[in-house]
């Protein structure tokens, strides 16, 4: 196998910071247990934040009944509050626990599935813990999973404040040319063979800390959740929010950009090993992006990828990297001398440098030049 890939992809984590505390939230006015909820910062939006999140789902347990819940209903927003029914009331002198998740896009919240699968269990042999149960993270449902939780609350605490963390990770592509001589236009990003299904045990602790802006750490201490047992092997569609008949230039074009808000890919927590260049189709090992796109070259616009049709997708393993929840990482793919390879085994005969595996899709033409000696033609005396 080839020692050096010759298609770059450059990987950046940024964490999602949740809001802080004096940031706008919606707070229930009316008697009872009220809620105030933050789920993230506009200008850093997925698919959720708190302009967009408007359900949840929340059960309470209350010390003095830790086998019974005293609430299990859905939190909506009206207007600028959050209203359930029927309204419950502080125990006197005892704490309550309180466990929420929320599940939707910036179009809107589906909770059905997803209360379905969570569980509750002693931890500690103390706290009744949430578990969301084998969750599978479905193609093109850009589902934005969230939860929270609030422990040691009582009626000295007022209103119940949730912080939600991201459960999930989110992809994030872009691409460039720096070489001159080519025309790239790229159609469409996938990424394959990656874990879809896991369980979520919920955190031991509290929600509440906040995430400072450009902090790049999650999955710290008892506040955070603990994803476990992925497994699967799916292959994902990445939403694309740029013109493709555009041809790449220097300068990196975005597609998981939707205006100033992120549009990623959403997939779930997992270390991620690469594609072994020897493996394909069921026998496939690691992870690739496939990276449907068109190649010319020069100024006459002779077409190098594919050899026929408009477009066809190249290959790339998936650099080596364990995604956490909550956190961004931005894969930038570079065109210069070279732009990944065939998804399938090269041609026979096999390449020298690369046997078993994949052709380039980018192979440099190089020039062997020899020149033959002049030969004895022989000796002739000319007389003069």
């Amino acid at each position: 196998m080839k020692k050096s890939i010759l298609f770059a992809a450059l990987a950046a984590a940024v964490a999602m910071p949740s809001c802080s505390s004096d940031e706008a939230q919606a707070v229930n006015e009316g008697a009872g247990i009220k809620f105030s909820v933050s789920a993230g910062k506009q200008s850093r939006a997925i698919a959720v934040d708190n302009n967009s999140i408007n359900k949840f789902h929340v059960w309470a347990v209350a010390a003095n009944n830790p086998g019974a819940f005293f609430m299990n209903t859905d939190v909506t927003k009206d207007g600028g509050n959050w209203t359930y029914s029927p309204t419950k009331f502080w125990p006197q002198a005892n704490i309550v626990n309180f466990f929420a998740i929320s599940a939707g896009t910036s179009a809107g919240c589906n909770l059905t599935d997803i209360t379905g699968a969570v569980s509750f269990s002693e931890s500690e042999g103390k706290k009744v813990g949430m578990v969301l149960n084998n969750y599978t993270v479905v193609d093109k449902a850009n589902l934005d999973v969230l939860y929270a939780a609030c422990y040691g609350a009582s009626k000295k605490t007022g209103t119940v404040a949730l912080n939600f963390r991201h459960a999930l990770s989110q992809l994030a592509f872009a691409a460039k040319c720096t070489n001159s001589d080519l025309t790239i236009r790229v159609k469409s990003i996938r990424v394959e063979n990656i874990a879809n299904k896991g369980t979520l045990a919920g955190p031991k602790a509290t929600t509440q800390n906040q995430l400072l802006a450009g902090n790049t750490t999650t999955e710290t201490g008892d506040n955070w959740g603990k994803w476990s047992g992925q497994t699967g092997s799916a292959t994902y569609t990445a939403p694309f929010n740029a013109d493709f008949n555009v041809p790449l230039n220097s300068t990196a074009t975005e597609y998981s950009k939707n205006g100033d808000k992120y549009d990623g890919l959403l997939v779930l927590p997992q270390t991620i090993t690469a594609w072994d260049m020897q493996s394909f189709g069921s026998s496939l090992k690691g992870s690739r992006f496939l990276i449907e796109c068109q190649i010319l070259s020069g100024t006459e616009q002779t077409q190098i990828w594919p050899s026929t049709g408009e477009y066809a997708e190249v290959a790339i393993p998936v650099p080596a990297h364990t995604w956490q929840q909550g956190m961004r990482y931005l894969y930038t793919f570079v065109f210069n001398t070279g732009a990944g390879y065939t998804p399938g085994p090269g041609p026979d005969p096999e390449d020298p440098e690369n046997p078993g595996g994949p052709e380039p899709v980018l192979k440099d033409i190089k020039i062997s030049v020899t020149v033959d000696e002049f030969q004895n033609g022989g000796n002739t005396d000319v007389n003069m």
